[in-house]
């Protein structure tokens, strides 16, 4: 399956030394919100439930999807990083029983720890929702290759990224 990961240059550097990166959990900003780390976990122990068991904490990020389109992500775009910084946009490719894909959207409602409703449901059904059953509602934000380009933005999780997996680099400065 390919993808588009955006990463620091520092990333890319240790990827070259090392020939395998996974998430460093001090390095990611959003992880230090308490909230996004139980979301965090959640979205862990799910992708070991569809891809298999790993010893890796934090899942890595990539785009699979951008604008309804299966193409790499435009970097004219703010929002990548802090403006000025010095990014690397990787194409790489991972075997797709490697990866787990989700809406991009949807994947708010987990991170805000809110119920995920169907339009048919009414106020009172996701307002007294336990969490058990808010939980539960959180697998709609999963999609499959299949499908996936009636959504327009598809996020890719995966536990690591190996540097045979690069295909293309491009550098940029976050706007």
């Amino acid at each position: 399956m390919v993808l588009w990961t955006i990463q620091s240059k520092e990333v890319y550097e240790k990827l070259q030394n090392d020939r395998i990166y996974t998430c460093d959990e001090n390095k990611s900003s959003l992880l230090e919100y308490k909230e996004f780390q139980k979301a965090y976990e959640w979205l862990t122990k799910k992708m070991e439930q569809k891809i298999g068991h790993s010893n890796v904490k934090y899942p890595m990020w990539a785009w699979y999807s951008s604008d309804g389109k299966h193409k790499k992500p435009d970097l004219r775009l703010s929002g990548y990083g802090e403006r000025g910084e010095e990014l690397v946009c990787l194409e790489i490719e991972i075997p797709d029983e490697k990866v787990v894909l989700s809406d991009f959207d949807l994947w708010h409602f987990v991170l805000g720890d809110m119920y995920l409703f169907d339009e048919d449901e009414e106020l009172e059904d996701f307002e007294e929702a336990s969490k058990e059953k808010k939980e539960a509602s959180w697998d709609k934000i999963f999609v499959d290759k299949d499908r996936t380009l009636e959504n327009r933005y598809i996020q890719a999780t995966f536990f690591e990224l190996r540097a045979e997996n690069v295909k293309k680099v491009q550098f940029f400065k976050a706007r």
